[in-house]
């Protein structure tokens, strides 16, 4: 978790885990830096992937991220920023180890 430079309620979120661990692991990773997000009082949280890992991007998208722009990268890659808003805590998502059916 990395402070934007400018603006403290602004939080980068890295998360690095095998994709075959991604729903437990990433989840539970995912899950914690969310109580820190709030307990830190962020406003907004991103991640920025390569767009070719499409199966990290639908991760996040299943966990309340959109697609905020895409940016090019060296040697035809892409990247894309993906953006969540706060309050993240209390979420019903696949990193929501512990959340009751609605």
């Amino acid at each position: 978790m990395e402070a934007h430079s400018t603006d403290s309620r602004r939080f980068r979120l890295f998360v690095v885990t095998r994709p075959a661990e991604r729903a437990s692991v990433g989840a539970g990773l995912l899950e914690g830096l969310f109580a820190l997000l709030d307990a830190a009082g962020a406003e907004e949280a991103w991640f920025i992937e390569y767009a070719a890992d499409t199966a990290l991007l639908d991760f996040l998208a299943a966990n309340g991220f959109v697609e905020m722009h895409r940016i090019p990268l060296a040697e035809d890659m892409e990247g894309i920023a993906m953006s969540r808003r706060g309050p993240f805590s209390g979420m019903c998502g696949p990193a929501a180890l512990n959340c009751l059916e609605r």
